[in-house]
């Protein structure tokens, strides 16, 4: 064995065991801090728990890992929250080509930069470390949302029923037109946007009125087709 590759063995052999101590050994994933809302991830800040309760409602669910342009009329809602990677341009066409056929898209946005936001043309206020604060909230936004409170389905939630009339105020406008969740109508479809993932993280989701909103829509607009939390970004 010549002595070039008996060294690249050795650095193979020592960068493998190093990464084996470091998951055997390493901080477990509560402990590191904020990671993205994933719905693989089961610590405070992750959305697996949002996952199981879309399931609850009876829906087939999965995750999606694949570009926009894959999506067809199987799929009926995709959940896309707080992406790591932000959609570019071409995947917002996409996406949107998508929901004029029919398809409902629920995107947190979180941050204050984004194509989709930009190409709904909406208002938005930003926060701290440029974070999406609130939206404004057309009017074709309040009387979808109204739709949405006023429909027929159900959602159990810890064992207590939430009926239509306890969600009938809870449209998150403020007095101003301002809001954290609008509802907007485009094509034969809908697009739910929210200014970020609060109320819809494991820690949080269990106590959320927004949670209790989105659930209900996407109860609504599911139909019989696939539910998708997006992983691909």
């Amino acid at each position: 064995m010549s002595g070039d590759l008996k060294a690249q063995r050795i650095t193979i052999l020592v960068v493998g065991l190093l990464l084996m101590v470091f998951v055997l050994f390493g901080p477990d994933e509560g402990s590191r801090g904020w990671v993205p809302p994933s719905s693989f991830h089961t610590n405070p800040t992750g959305a697996r728990a949002l996952y199981l309760a879309t399931e609850d409602l009876g829906l087939e669910v999965d995750r999606w890992m694949f570009p926009a342009d894959s999506l067809d009329d199987e799929q009926s809602v995709v959940v896309s929250l707080a992406p790591s990677e932000p959609l570019d341009r071409l995947e917002v066409g996409d996406l949107l080509e998508w929901v004029e056929h029919g398809g409902f898209l629920v995107h947190a946005a979180g941050s204050f930069r984004n194509a989709l936001l930009s190409e709904l043309d909406l208002d938005t206020e930003r926060g701290d470390e440029n974070r999406l604060e609130r939206l404004s909230a057309p009017d074709a936004s309040r009387e979808a949302l109204a739709l949405v409170a006023e429909s027929e389905a159900e959602i159990d939630w810890d064992g207590e029923v939430f009926e239509k009339t306890e969600l009938g105020e809870k449209l998150f406008t403020d007095p101003e037109g301002r809001a954290n969740m609008i509802l907007l109508p485009r094509g034969d479809g809908h697009v739910l946007v929210l200014a970020g993932i609060d109320g819809l993280t494991n820690e949080e989701l269990s106590e959320s009125e927004t949670a209790l909103v989105l659930l209900r829509a996407i109860a609504l607009f599911a139909e019989d087709g696939i539910v998708v939390f997006d992983e691909f970004h």
